[in-house]
C-alpha cells in the first residue's frame, strides 16, 4: 500500500467527481505522476473559458451586497468557483462576508486554492471557521486538507476549535503543502496531539497517523510517536494491528527508529508484537525494503523468543538469497 499514492488517487477522484475504487488502479504509478495529472486537469478546467475574466470584471460593477445575490442565486458556486481567483482580493472578501457558510462551502469544494490564495489569507479566522464546520459537516475532509498550506495561523487556529481529533487526522492526509504540516502540528496543544493519537485507533485511522509521521521533520516525528508509545495497550496494539493489515510495517520501522529509547522500549515490550505472522510480516518488509538498520536497533529490545524467531527469519532469508546466488552461478 502506497499512502502518498492513494491519497493523490483520492483527491483526483474528487476534483473528477467520480470514486477513488474507480482509479484505484493508478496507485501503481508515483504520486508526483498522479499530482500532475490532476494539476493539468484543474488547468483545463479553469483555464478553458476566456469568458470567466469577463464575468470577474462585470462583478466589478454592482455594489458587493448586490453582486453577492447575483453570485449565489444566479451564477451558482461552480461558476464563481472559477471566477474567484480573477477577482481583486479586498473585493472578493468582501463579496465573501455577505455569504452564508453554506454557500461558501459549496464554492470551495470547487475551488483550487492556489488560485485564490491571496484572497483565502484575507479572509476573516472567524469566517473560515464556519465554513470549515460546514465542511466537516459534510465529511469533505479532501477539500479542507487542500486548504491547509493557504491559511493563517489565526484560521487554523479557529478551525481546530471546530474539528474533532479524527477530522484532524483526516485533513492531515489530504494536506497539499508537505512542508506546512510541521508548523500546523506546532499549532496544536499537546492534549490535541494527544486525541488525535487516540483517534488514531478509536476511528482505525494509523494509515493517515503514519503518513503524517513520515512527512514531519525528524525530531518532530519522534516527539510524536514517543507520544504514542506512552499511550495505553490498546493504541499501540492498533498501530501494529494496522502495519500488519495493510502491510505497512515498511513505514512503522523507520518511524521507531525515531523513537527515544524509552519508547523504542515500550513498543517492542507489547505482547502483540511478538506473535509470529507479525514478526514474520516486519522482518520480510525490512529485508524486501532495505530497512535492516531500522529493524535492528527495536529487535534488540525484544524478549529472547521474539528475538530467536527474528534471527530465524532472518537466516531464512539470508539462505534462501545464497541459494539463488549459487543456482546462478
Amino acid at each position: 500500500m502506497s499512502l502518498a499514492g492513494h491519497a493523490e488517487v483520492m483527491k483526483l477522484a474528487r476534483l473528477l467527481g467520480t470514486s477513488g475504487e474507480r482509479l484505484d488502479y493508478l496507485e501503481e504509478m508515483d504520486p508526483a505522476e498522479i499530482r500532475k495529472l490532476r494539476e493539468r486537469a484543474t488547468a483545463v478546467l479553469y483555464e478553458g473559458d476566456h469568458r470567466f475574466a469577463r464575468v470577474a470584471l462585470a462583478s466589478r460593477i454592482p455594489p458587493p451586497g448586490m453582486t453577492a445575490w447575483i453570485a449565489q442565486h444566479l451564477f451558482g458556486a461552480l461558476l464563481c468557483a472559477r471566477v474567484t481567483g480573477l477577482l481583486e482580493p479586498a473585493r472578493a472578501v468582501a463579496l465573501a462576508q455577505r455569504m452564508p457558510p453554506t454557500f461558501l462551502a459549496d464554492l470551495a469544494m470547487q475551488l483550487d486554492p492556489r488560485r485564490a490564495r491571496a484572497i483565502i489569507l484575507l479572509l476573516p479566522a472567524a469566517l473560515v471557521a464556519r465554513v470549515a464546520a460546514v465542511l466537516t459537516r459534510r465529511d469533505e475532509h479532501i477539500v479542507m486538507g487542500r486548504f491547509v498550506g493557504h491559511m493563517t495561523d489565526a484560521a487554523l487556529r479557529a478551525s481546530f476549535d471546530v474539528l474533532d481529533d479524527a477530522s484532524l487526522l483526516r485533513i492531515s492526509y489530504f494536506v497539499e503543502e508537505k512542508d506546512q504540516l510541521g508548523h500546523v502540528v506546532d499549532l496544536l496543544s499537546n492534549d490535541r496531539v494527544r486525541g488525535a493519537i487516540r483517534a488514531a485507533t478509536e476511528a482505525d485511522l494509523w494509515p493517515q497517523a503514519l503518513d503524517l509521521l513520515t512527512r514531519l521533520p525528524a525530531e518532530q516525528a519522534a516527539w510524536l510517536a514517543d507520544m504514542a508509545a506512552g499511550e495505553d495497550d490498546a493504541v499501540i496494539e492498533g498501530l501494529a494491528a494496522c502495519a500488519q493489515r495493510d502491510r505497512l510495517w515498511n513505514v512503522v520501522l523507520p518511524v521507531s527508529r525515531n523513537m527515544s529509547e524509552d519508547g523504542r522500549r515500550r513498543f517492542a515490550t507489547l505482547p502483540a508484537l511478538h506473535e509470529p505472522e507479525l514478526l514474520a510480516s516486519m522482518v520480510d518488509a525490512a529485508v524486501e525494503g532495505d530497512l535492516l538498520d531500522d529493524l535492528l536497533p527495536l529487535m534488540k529490545l525484544l524478549p529472547d523468543e521474539a528475538r530467536a524467531f527474528v534471527n530465524g527469519r532472518l537466516a531464512g532469508h539470508v539462505e534462501a538469497r545464497l541459494g539463488v546466488e549459487n543456482a546462478g552461478s
